[in-house]
C-alpha cells in the first residue's frame, strides 16, 4: 500500500487509533442526508463516521490481529473498554455488561503471566487481578491489599507476585507498541 501524504494521515499517534478502532460502535452511522443538508461543514472532514469509519477501523483491528495474539491482548487490554452499554434493562448489570473483547484479551494474558508466576502458589484468579490491575485506568485500578484481601493472601506475598507479571507485561506493552506503530506508519494511517 503506498503511504499517504502526512497531510492526510488520519491519527496523530498508534495509540489514538487503537483507540478509535477499539471504540468505534457497529451503531455509530453517518449523519442523515437532511443533517448534513442543514449543516454540512461539521466534522473534521477526515471520513471517520459511518462506513468509512467502520472500515477504518476494521483496517486498524487487522494490522492489530497480524502482530500475533499476545500483542493484540496488550493493546487490547490497553485501549478497547472493559464494559459497553447494555440495553437489556436488568436490574442486575446496572446498563453495563463486560466487553466480551476486552475480557478475552485478560483472559489470553492471564495465561501469559503463568510462566513468571511459576513456583508460586497462585491461582487463575490471582493471575487475571493482577493483569486487571496492570491494564486498569488510573482511579479504577484495584489496590494491593484489596487482591490480597480477596485472595485471601500476605500483601507482601501480592505485591512480589504483582512485581513479577508487571515487569512481564510492561515488556509485552512495550514491544507490542513498538510493532503497531511501525505497522500502522509503513500503512500511512499515522502522521510523520
Amino acid at each position: 500500500m503506498a503511504q499517504q501524504n502526512t497531510n492526510d494521515a488520519l491519527f496523530k499517534s498508534a495509540h489514538s487509533a487503537l483507540v478509535f478502532a477499539f471504540h468505534f460502535s457497529g451503531q455509530a452511522y453517518d449523519r442523515p442526508a437532511m443533517n448534513k443538508l442543514a449543516a454540512p461543514s461539521l466534522g473534521s472532514g477526515k471520513g471517520l463516521s459511518g462506513l468509512d469509519g467502520a472500515g477504518q477501523a476494521g483496517m486498524i483491528r487487522s494490522k492489530v490481529r497480524g502482530l500475533g495474539p499476545r500483542m493484540e491482548a496488550a493493546l487490547i487490554a490497553r485501549c478497547a473498554p472493559a464494559s459497553m452499554p447494555c440495553e437489556c434493562r436488568s436490574p442486575c448489570c446496572g446498563g453495563w455488561k463486560t466487553n466480551r473483547e476486552w475480557f478475552d484479551a485478560i483472559t489470553e494474558l492471564t495465561d501469559y503471566v503463568r510462566k513468571p508466576l511459576a513456583g508460586s502458589a497462585v491461582n487463575g484468579l490471582m493471575r487475571s487481578l493482577y493483569v486487571q490491575r496492570f491494564f486498569a485506568a488510573k482511579g479504577k485500578r484495584s489496590t494491593i491489599d484489596e487482591i490480597a484481601e480477596r485472595c485471601y493472601i500476605n500483601r507482601q506475598t501480592a505485591g512480589i507476585h504483582y512485581s513479577k507479571v508487571s515487569k512481564v507485561l510492561t515488556d509485552l506493552e512495550s514491544q507490542s507498541g513498538q510493532m503497531i506503530e511501525i505497522v500502522l506508519r509503513d500503512a500511512g494511517l499515522l502522521e510523520m
